[in-house]
């Protein structure tokens, strides 16, 4: 059914329940009425809104319920209809949204300990449940091997004055004097063995049996791995080499092969020359 405007044009009309028709004709859903947005050309669903139950620091959703203005665009429905959550900047799937500033951040910095979002969204209680974020201050939050920055963060120890920042706030670049820094002095620079000064940086380093997995961390060599000496079975200790076989087999102490126990295998096949027998060693009987 169609209704009549004032200047005679035909107007399609709205569902009465589901529907609201703006001073132009145009129906919106009764969902976008009052919600701080206007949807009519006109503006005629924001006229005429009350929101006393609601104060200057909260937002009104569309079901009237009042919500906190910074769970806006938090990721979670706290309206319960999704209207707070509607009109927030769009982000790319997998990051997150920093509410009416634009800003969007990759998952990997929620929760962790530093507010990259402006209000601090990003380390919510709500959002990140109970667990509790690292604090920033704390001396024994870095590993060994790495540097702390000033922030809190934490960087490899490798990359403390190497004349690219790091750390969010470039503190691993601070106080870097590369005629006397020597990081080898702090912490051995964070190497399990040897620390290497450099004239730009440092290098750790390892003993000759052992090697380096990282860029500061030793471990010992398997020589067994690192070669192809053995027959069969290869048993190293303490980094001295033993070959063996297995059961059934015995070590030709010659050669160092595994030779099955027993009478000496013989093959029998037939050529150009008639049938031959011949041995593993390949000599005609």
């Amino acid at each position: 059914s169609h209704i009549w405007g004032a200047a005679g044009h035909s107007l399609p009309a709205c569902h009465k329940q589901l529907e609201f028709r703006c001073g132009d004709g145009v129906c919106v859903s009764k969902l976008k009425v009052c919600d701080g947005h206007a949807d009519c050309g006109d503006g005629s669903d924001e006229r005429h809104c009350r929101h006393a139950g609601c104060k200057t620091d909260e937002f009104s959703c569309y079901s009237r319920r009042c919500i906190s203005i910074n769970s806006l665009c938090d990721g979670v429905d706290d309206c319960g209809d999704g209207s707070d959550e509607d009109s927030c900047p769009k982000c790319a799937t997998g990051s997150f949204s920093c509410g009416m500033s634009d800003v969007c951040l990759p998952r990997s910095q929620l929760c962790d300990g530093r507010n990259d979002c402006k209000d601090g969204r990003d380390e919510t209680r709500k959002l990140c449940g109970s667990v509790q974020p690292r604090p920033q201050s704390s001396p024994t939050s870095c590993a060994a091997s790495e540097f702390r920055c000033r922030d809190g963060e934490c960087i490899r120890h490798a990359w403390r004055c190497d004349h690219s920042p790091d750390c969010s706030d470039g503190s691993d670049e601070d106080d870097c004097d590369i005629g006397d820094q020597d990081e080898c002095r702090v912490n051995n620079g964070g190497c399990s063995h040897y620390c290497l000064d450099q004239s730009v940086g440092f290098l750790c380093s390892c003993p000759a049996n052992m090697k380096l997995v990282g860029d500061s961390r030793c471990e010992e060599v398997d020589s067994c791995l690192e070669s192809d000496v053995c027959d069969q079975l290869c048993v190293d200790i303490n980094n001295s080499l033993t070959c063996k076989c297995h059961e059934g087999y015995h070590m030709n102490a010659s050669s160092g092969e595994c030779r099955a126990n027993g009478e000496e295998a013989q093959l029998v096949f037939t050529s150009s020359k008639g049938i031959q027998l011949r041995n593993s060693e390949s000599k005609s009987l």
